[in-house]
């Protein structure tokens, strides 16, 4: 694909007058994919219903990769045919009036080959409990047809779209109502200028790079731990969640599951096969996805929420949201619930495993649905809202204690994967162990790995040695960690602010923002933004904030401020505020 890229002055001369408005993404991963695709799609319903095109208006797409579409997640080039997609197909389309939308594209396309590999789940196991799985690849496909399909639909409108792969934008400088950003063309060192009257920031997920061959500072690409990790060695992978479960495959992807006599998934490993172990400070693994039953709310509902948040000086709004999912846990079981054993398994982690599995395929209830999954899945809609309006001494205690549980029981596994899991644990290839709340993780003396210094259940100091380290507690919380020099960039010049709210405790009430010090102050990490436009936020001199005209941010580097940020629905809502918003702004 041709860079389009051209001094901006000149593009201006080229087209005239008739250049109104310029909007520009920067990074075509899923969250600006689906900007980009629902933007055009309300172009193309203004247009049909004024009988009039969209001559004045240009698009600007840039994107480190080479393909505009799948980002890291779902690109060939970072996963590989075992690693399947942890929502439904059904609720992943990138209309957010339309989520069976990829269903229905990849039913369209079953016919086109299908990437194989040793590990890759057969057909028959894509199917469980009314969901339907997908290599990630399949959905990184989607993403890059719809997303050049909208190419073509912007340019039938007449807009002029200009696309710059292998592009990264170094910096970005507001000049009155417009924004300047200075990018790098990645094949040749090579800077040109872009100018935009709007602009969304969309770069996804970050990580720092290493020179340490012994550790690999995420799970991706898939491939360079085959290729850095030798068959035999010792793996410490850090986290338990989806990430830390990819990780899990990619470094087992040699090995072959297939089904004993008696129906048990099981691993065959080949002649040297790596030991892993899943290290985490609570030792959860995510919860395994089952069947929807019809059960309806009758407590965690929208309207007992709202009068929840509404007030606040009657309950904690953390004690007063679990008391609404308790009172509709023990309507739909018929029994109190354990809330010792949800946050603190009792039992080993296989074991636990082995019973969500079984619970999931079998359900728990009459028609063989899963009653919690049930219950807590109609809260999720509301999920986002509710975190907004958490005051912030409720944001940090949700996170300290109730994060990490929350999220194993919202973002699920889908059962052909735990039960690959499974199967790996029951061959001895991996184990997961618990670190507690403090562990001390450090570089062996020798330089040939790395040793964990933890405790054990008896309070015996643990000493774990490694030879590998994969880190897999997926992305940093904080935008500041972002090691870009656009991140650091935007930063410095204060284009971009972190989200820092006062701290106001039930008796307590907050400081002047201005004058705050890091104990008055919840740093969420999260690029500050305008949760309804995505507009970037500033702060005047009074304090006050107010948005920017030029700057929208959605994704991952708003994780700490909109709840389901990293998840492929939330960046769905997410980009359709943004594109309904860049709509009004056209005349």
């Amino acid at each position: 694909m041709k860079h389009h890229g051209i001094p901006w002055e000149q593009t201006r001369q080229k087209f005239g007058e008739c250049m109104k408005l310029t909007f520009a993404i920067i990074g075509c991963g899923l969250t600006g994919t689906s900007a980009f695709c629902q933007f055009i799609r309300n172009l193309r319903e203004r247009a049909g219903r004024r009988h009039l095109g969209h001559g004045g208006i240009r698009i600007a797409v840039v994107e480190k990769q080479r393909l505009f579409g799948p980002g890291f997640p779902y690109s060939e080039e970072f996963v590989m045919p075992c690693h399947m997609t942890n929502t439904c197909a059904e609720e992943m389309g990138i209309e957010p009036d339309d989520p069976i939308n990829f269903k229905e594209w990849a039913v369209a396309h079953h016919d086109q080959p299908a990437p194989r590999h040793t590990a890759s789940p057969e057909a028959d196991e894509l199917e469980a409990a009314s969901c339907t799985y997908y290599p990630r690849a399949v959905m990184g496909e989607y993403l890059r047809a719809r997303f050049m399909e909208s190419v073509e639909t912007a340019r039938e409108l007449g807009c002029e779209v200009s696309l710059y792969p292998r592009c990264e934008v170094l910096d970005a400088a507001e000049k009155g109502e417009k924004l300047t950003m200075r990018i790098k063309k990645l094949e040749d060192g090579g800077i040109f200028f872009l100018e935009a009257d709007h602009v969304l920031l969309a770069t996804g997920h970050w990580f720092h790079p290493s020179n340490d061959a012994r550790y690999f500072p995420s799970p991706w690409p898939a491939r360079a731990l085959l290729e850095g990790i030798p068959r035999g060695a010792s793996v410490a992978v850090l986290g338990s969640s989806l990430s830390a479960v990819d990780a899990v495959l990619t470094l087992t992807s040699e090995g072959e599951f297939f089904r004993s006599p008696s129906g048990e998934l099981q691993f065959r490993c080949p002649s040297q096969t790596r030991k892993i172990a899943l290290c985490s400070r609570r030792g959860i693994l995510p919860k395994v996805r089952g069947k929807m039953g019809g059960y309806k709310n009758q407590f965690l509902t929208q309207g007992n929420v709202q009068h929840l948040l509404e007030n606040l000086g009657e309950e904690p709004a953390l004690e007063g949201l679990f008391r609404l999912l308790r009172l509709d846990l023990e309507a739909v079981y018929g029994h109190p619930i354990p809330w010792s054993e949800v946050m603190n398994p009792s039992l080993p982690p296989m074991h636990t495993l082995e019973r969500d599995l079984k619970k999931a395929e079998e359900g728990d209830g009459p028609q063989g649905d899963l009653l919690w999954q049930t219950v807590l899945h109609q809260s999720f809609f509301m999920a986002r809202e509710v975190y907004l309006h958490l005051p912030a001494y409720e944001k940090m205690r949700f996170e300290k204690k109730y994060g990490t549980v929350f999220f194993s029981y919202a973002a699920p596994m889908p059962p052909v994967v735990a039960a690959r899991i499974l199967a790996l644990m029951k061959s001895g290839t991996v184990q997961l162990i618990r670190l507690g709340e403090t562990y001390t993780l450090r570089k062996d003396p020798s330089g040939m790995g790395y040793e964990i210094l933890s405790r054990g259940q008896q309070g015996e100091t643990r000493r774990d040695c490694y030879d590998y380290l994969v880190d897999a507690r997926g992305q940093e919380r904080s935008f500041v960690k972002n090691p870009s020099e656009l991140a650091a960039n935007l930063l410095r010049s204060g284009v971009v602010r972190i989200e820092r709210l006062p701290i106001q405790t039930r008796s307590g009430a907050p400081g002047d923002l201005a004058a705050l010090d890091k104990e008055n102050v919840y740093d969420s990490g999260s690029l500050w933004i305008h949760p309804e436009t995505h507009q970037v936020l500033r702060v005047k001199a009074d304090g006050s904030t107010t948005p920017s005209r030029c700057l929208y941010a959605a994704g991952i580097m708003t994780r700490g401020q909109i709840l389901d940020a990293s998840t492929a629905r939330g960046c769905v809502l997410s980009a359709s505020r943004v594109a309904s918003h860049w709509a009004k702004l056209i005349k």
